[in-house]
């Protein structure tokens, strides 16, 4: 007896005896899977099987026929199932390719031969549930197409900004971190800004808002960046009178660390910060006049120089 060609067998073991339209006689059943024969070969005892059941049997070495144990018709050497020793049931095939058959599909109207069932419906028919490998749902086969292009939660997407694969899942939270992502400006209203690009641009735009470099010292100016040294210039004696505190603690911190005394006294005039110099015959380190006049210098508006 021929070997049986591992080249040409199926990987699929018997076809479900439900698709039959007729009772099936059980010369057309496997003895292994016990379903109807699918490319049936016939071992050396005259026993069917599909040629993959008969290949996984003889997988790992010969083994005795079960079904000769059955029917107690079991000898030696004969009912020893060996791959070298079987045999293509072409007749078989034959007969079993023409039996009517139907589809046990849910819904499916389909019907025709075993024949034209394997060839022609088996894993096509859009009434089968199929399982998405990347979601794992289940779903008809008809709306495959569909559940890949844009209802699969795991399908691969590519960002339109930044072109890098992700899950559909995953492309939400993408977006709030791509640095492709465009963004608008709220102060100038400017669209399309990659958000790589967005610090910058808020740094440079006119319309953004912007704390006065005084804040720091007490100004609480919020003004168009555009608009800043205009702010700074109409607001300089503002400015200089709030940083007069800060200028004197450091000059009597620099007089205390020095030694010297007699700092005298500061008072407030037309809401300028004006130095009320020390009595006289105060010094600051040694026979030196304290003169703040050469430290801070604040403009007063009515002065003409």
């Amino acid at each position: 007896m021929a070997r049986i060609s591992l080249d040409c067998a199926s990987s699929l073991s018997g076809i479900p005896l439900s698709v039959l339209s007729v009772p099936m006689e059980n010369k057309y059943k496997c003895q292994q899977c016990l379903q109807v024969l699918r490319k049936p070969v016939q071992a050396q005892c005259g026993h069917r099987f599909c040629v993959h059941c008969f290949k996984q049997i003889t997988s790992s070495g010969p083994k005795p026929c079960e079904a000769c144990r059955e029917e107690e018709i079991y000898e030696e050497p004969i009912s020893i199932l060996n791959s070298n020793e079987a045999f293509p049931d072409n007749a078989a095939g034959r007969e079993i390719a023409s039996l009517p058959a139907r589809c046990l599909n849910d819904s499916c109207p389909w019907t025709g031969s075993i024949k034209d069932y394997e060839t022609q419906h088996e894993g096509r028919c859009d009434f089968e549930k199929i399982q998405c490998s990347r979601c794992q749902n289940f779903l008809l086969r008809s709306e495959q197409e569909r559940h890949n292009e844009r209802e699969c939660e795991a399908r691969l997407l590519n960002c339109k900004y930044c072109k890098l694969t992700f899950n559909y899942k995953d492309i939400k939270a993408h977006d709030e971190i791509c640095l492709k992502f465009p963004l608008q400006c709220k102060e100038c209203g400017k669209k399309k800004i990659p958000r790589e690009k967005f610090t910058d641009h808020l740094r440079s735009c006119a319309k953004s808002k912007s704390l006065c470099p005084f804040s720091e010292v007490g100004c609480k100016a919020v003004v168009d960046s555009g608009r800043l040294s205009e702010h700074e210039s109409s607001n300089t004696v503002e400015h200089l009178r709030l940083l007069l505190p800060m200028v004197v603690s450091m000059v009597r911190a620099r007089l205390d660390a020095s030694g010297a005394s007699g700092l005298g006294e500061w008072q407030e005039d037309s809401g300028l910060g004006l130095y009320r110099a020390p009595e006289e015959g105060l010094s600051m380190g040694k026979g030196h006049s304290v003169d703040l006049d050469k430290k801070v210098c604040v403009p007063d508006p009515s002065c003409k120089y």
